[in-house]
């Protein structure tokens, strides 16, 4: 399936940040809060390449995690000096888990465009992977 040609496409940020398919960036990347519409309804995107391929979005939401939780707590640690640092560290969490969902998402949204943008393959589609597994090989002992 191609990009409809009634529009131009979106640009790469503003595909990322509307949380839209890293290929065609018109399908939606959820389908609700944590469900992920997989593959893609626009252009067939098959998101999950494999079992267990969002672990790499942790390192994503790990790096999304502090950008966000580092400058609350130094903020914090400057208007109340004269506050346990543990008891800032608590206010910052809790702060910081209405964010959890909003932070989940675009950790699998930035591995998604992170991954096409360094090993873009057409397999990632129901009609190439259904073709790639007509064409393998099988396994030589």
């Amino acid at each position: 399936m191609a990009v409809p040609d009634d529009h131009p496409p979106r640009s790469f940020f503003s595909a990322l940040v509307r949380l839209r398919c890293p290929r065609c960036r018109e399908g939606r990347l959820f389908r609700s809060s944590f469900t992920m519409a997989d593959p893609c309804p626009v252009c067939g995107l098959l998101y999950e390449r494999e079992p267990g391929y969002f672990m790499g979005a942790l390192f994503c939401s790990y790096g999304l995690s502090l950008a966000v939780f580092l400058p609350i707590y130094l903020l914090l640690y400057l208007i109340l000096p004269g506050v346990h640092l543990m008891l800032i560290g608590l206010i910052c969490l809790i702060l910081y888990l209405p964010l959890i969902p909003a932070i989940y998402r675009y950790a699998r949204a930035l591995w998604l465009y992170w991954d096409r943008w360094n090993s873009p393959s057409e397999v990632s589609t129901p009609a190439g992977w259904a073709d790639w597994k007509k064409h393998e090989r099988p396994p030589t002992l």
